[in-house]
């Protein structure tokens, strides 16, 4: 499955490092999947891909465990609990490999296009095959 995510670029940057080894989620597919990654804004902008592994599934506090011992201190890990506060389950997904894409993809380019809305989390590009194979070409 292939799927557009929102996130930070600070976590995205992290992701490339190899320091953020898993994703946190309220909501999530329970699935393999790859992601193209939109940084919001002030970048409004795809820069890049990323690899998922088969989410894990668990309460608030075992997601936060995971998060803690990614040990990268960036604030995110520390707020997992608050994050999930009033779910019963959330998700903690590994990052297997992530890469910038060759040229950045501008939400102007992508609004004029292909009438893009900017996901709050993420949206299922298998749904929106025009955008997915541009996305993909993108790749190189």
């Amino acid at each position: 499955m292939n799927l557009l995510m929102s996130i930070e670029k600070k976590y995205f940057d992290l992701m490339l490092k190899g320091k953020k080894k898993y994703e946190f989620r309220r909501k999530f597919i329970n699935t393999l999947c790859n992601a193209f990654i939109y940084i919001p804004s002030p970048i409004s902008e795809i820069q890049g891909f990323v690899e998922f592994g088969k989410p894990i599934i668990g309460r608030p506090e075992k997601i936060n465990q995971i998060a803690l011992s990614q040990n990268i201190n960036t604030g995110e890990d520390s707020d997992i609990l608050e994050y999930m506060n009033g779910i019963d389950i959330g998700y903690a997904i590994p990052v297997n490999k992530s890469r910038k894409l060759k040229k950045p993809v501008t939400l102007a380019f992508l609004r004029k296009h292909y009438s893009f809305t900017a996901p709050q989390s993420y949206i299922i590009l298998d749904r929106k095959p025009r955008l997915l194979n541009y996305l993909l070409s993108s790749l190189g």
